[in-house]
């Protein structure tokens, strides 16, 4: 699982990596829990499958720096920096990026589950 702080910036997350320095990109969300407010701070919870690597520039993607691989046997994790948090996401063995390399991922939101960060409880689920 990857925790990952974050805050709601409208319909969307900010998410900022190590490689983009300058750029946060906003990540869409399909919907917004109704006590959520422009701002809020929370933490966001996706699981390596959900992220995907992808081969073009999209609005709902961002460019990770490649830190270390895992291989796991039928498939390969790498790991990658978000909001300064080491996080980890799927891939198949044979198309492994290499630690260095700058790709790009999309994060399937609708699989995310929201937290408070003080309370640990559950704000929202989109699955």
């Amino acid at each position: 699982m990857n925790f990952i702080p974050a805050t709601l910036n409208g319909s969307g997350i900010l998410l900022q990596s190590e490689i983009v320095l300058h750029h946060i990109r906003n990540i869409p969300i399909p919907q917004v829990a109704s006590d959520m407010r422009f701002g809020r701070a929370f933490t966001f919870d996706i699981r390596p499958e959900s992220i995907q690597l992808c081969w073009q520039d999209q609005d709902d993607s961002i460019e990770v720096l490649v830190q270390l691989i895992e291989h796991t046997g039928s498939d390969a994790y790498f790991r990658f920096q978000i909001n300064n948090v080491s996080c980890m996401a799927r891939c198949e063995p044979h198309k492994t990026p290499q630690p260095g390399d700058i790709v790009r991922i999309r994060i399937d939101t609708s699989k995310a589950i929201l937290f408070d960060p003080l309370s640990g409880d559950a704000i929202c689920h989109f699955s």
